[in-house]
């Protein structure tokens, strides 16, 4: 068989064979069929558990912010209950001019001797009822007014040797008015008026501070608020970086497994992925850790999902017309406690000095064996009685008077530095922030424009990696530092916007004046003690600044 003749009988076999592997493969025989079985009866189906309750949402924005930590958080109740705790001191001064009502009667036996009848032995025993009304008031003028009334109705057991003309009852009313003056200590009451301004000085102080503290604790609420934001953003990101090194990581696998790869890019690029996994470990506990603090401080009920704002852009600084820093409510409260401790050294100086005193009395009597009489001769003022005097008081050897002075001058002089130091150091803090507000700014518009330039270098990067030309070293590197680039702008977005907060919290618009809301409905106090103090005998105006009687 020649060369030619075995080439072409090798082909017809290779021919053949082909066409039987082709070829369909014979249907195998069917089994016989047998009897159907019966289907014992099917199982009652149990009811379906149900599914569990869908999870409350709440869209999250710095305006539901402020709205949730002034109404419903603890601390909010608290800044509220620490400023009336200042009520008490108020309400003690002007407790001092309250109406004093003094009401005693009572029954009496009695078989002392007194000196109209020790020597005539007339009575065995006497019986009286005694009755004693009295009703003071106290002035801010340093006069003091006393009404005062007695009624003593007695009835003798006379003797059987007391004389015939000897009487066995009497009946006597005496009433009268009694007004002291100071005219050296407390003079007029010029310790009276300026212990009434400082006491409502720093009453209103402390509203002042509460307003303040209210606008501080929803700046931490937004502070708290872009911090979270910030955590789930960065968490997120930390996810994108994650599955795009993983999907880096199959696909230099697959290069590795055709020989393509150079030696040490897979155990790199697998290196690199387990840096990612400790990534997302991390930023997913600052997550959630950030998360339950700002539920915890708004009062948000547990287990409800929180959806965030997106920010779309990069909001322009604002243009705002310079502040007058003492229309600033830090500055509104220093000087009100500087005003305060002056008019209570005014006091002091006042109150310390020696107690002399102008005394003036006018009572009338009634005196009569029966009570009709007794009354008609009180009634027609027919046996009156005056009386004008001087009193003199000192206390002395101790020292306090003087101790007391040099306190109230130093408190004086203590609240004054603060006030000067508080404005200087508010001037301050407002063109620190403003600064602050500008650099932070520019910072987030050049780190925007650094991330689209990283996502630009990391693209062509991927694409000539992808073609041989470049080390993956050099690719990894560009995508650490995109994934930072993302990262930073996050967080430079959240730090520009807490800048712009506490810009508007130093100028007092995060809550305005309009919008503070009264401590009376969080703490269920009664009416405000200003208010009551407004109504107090002496007219409508503030004492404090008018000056009124009381």
């Amino acid at each position: 068989m020649t060369r030619t003749a075995l080439i072409f009988s090798l082909l017809l076999v290779l021919a053949a064979a082909s066409t039987y592997a082709q070829s369909p493969a014979a249907s195998p025989t069917p089994a016989p069929k047998r009897a159907a079985k019966p289907r014992p009866s099917p199982t009652p189906a149990l009811a379906p558990t149900p599914a569990p309750a869908a999870r409350a949402v709440l869209n999250l924005t710095p305006t539901e912010v402020a709205k949730l930590i002034l109404t419903d958080s603890y601390r909010a109740k608290e800044v509220n209950y620490n400023a009336d705790l200042i009520r008490l001191p108020y309400a003690q001064v002007l407790a001092k001019y309250d109406f004093n009502l003094y009401f005693e009667t009572g029954y009496q036996k009695s078989k002392f001797e007194t000196a109209g009848m020790s020597n005539s032995s007339s009575s065995d025993m006497d019986q009286s009822q005694l009755t004693t009304l009295t009703l003071s008031k106290p002035f801010s003028t340093g006069t003091t007014a006393l009404i005062e009334f007695t009624r003593n109705q007695t009835r003798y057991d006379l003797l059987a040797t007391a004389p015939v003309t000897f009487v066995d009852r009497y009946t006597q009313n005496i009433a009268g008015l009694t007004l002291t003056q100071n005219l050296w200590r407390n003079f007029f009451g010029m310790a009276d008026r300026a212990e009434i301004s400082s006491a409502e000085m720093y009453y209103q102080a402390s509203r002042v501070t509460r307003a303040n503290d209210l606008q501080a604790l929803v700046l931490e609420a937004l502070e708290a608020y872009w911090n979270a934001y910030v955590a789930q953003e960065t968490f997120q990101e930390a996810l994108n970086s994650r599955d795009r090194y993983e999907k880096l990581v199959s696909s230099i696998r697959r290069k590795s497994s055709y020989g393509y790869t150079s030696p040490g890019e897979l155990p790199q690029i697998q290196a690199e992925f387990e840096v990612r996994q400790q990534t997302v470990k991390t930023t997913s506990a600052d997550y959630l850790a950030a998360l339950d603090k700002l539920v915890t401080l708004l009062r948000i009920q547990p287990g409800t999902e929180i959806r965030f704002q997106a920010i779309e852009d990069i909001p322009l600084p604002p243009k705002l017309s310079p502040v007058e820093v003492d229309n600033l409510r830090s500055i509104k409260s220093a000087r009100l406690r500087k005003d305060a401790a002056d008019k209570a050294y005014d006091g002091s100086k006042s109150r310390n000095r020696a107690d002399f005193s102008l005394v003036g009395k006018v009572y009338t009597s009634g005196l009569d064996e029966t009570d009709s009489e007794a009354d008609n001769e009180f009634l027609a003022g027919t046996r009156p009685r005056y009386y004008v005097g001087v009193k003199y008081q000192y206390n002395f050897g101790s020292g306090v008077q003087d101790e007391d002075i040099l306190n109230k001058k130093l408190t004086k002089e203590l609240e004054a530095t603060r006030y000067e130091r508080a404005r200087l150091e508010v001037g301050d803090s407002l063109t620190n922030l403003e600064r602050q507000i500008q650099a932070t700014y520019n910072v987030a518009v050049s780190v925007k424009n650094q991330r689209v330039l990283r996502e630009k270098a990391i693209n062509e990067l991927n694409r000539t990696y992808m073609q041989g030309r470049t080390d993956i070293s050099i690719l990894i590197d560009a995508m650490t530092k995109y994934f930072d680039s993302e990262i930073n702008f996050i967080r430079t977005i959240g730090a520009y916007q807490i800048a712009l907060n506490r810009f508007a919290a130093a100028r007092d618009e995060l809550i305005p004046d309009a919008s503070v809301p009264s401590a009376n409905v969080q703490t269920g106090l009664s009416t405000p003690i200003d208010e009551r103090a407004q109504a107090a005998p002496g007219g409508a105006e503030s004492p404090a600044n008018k000056g009124e009687t009381r």
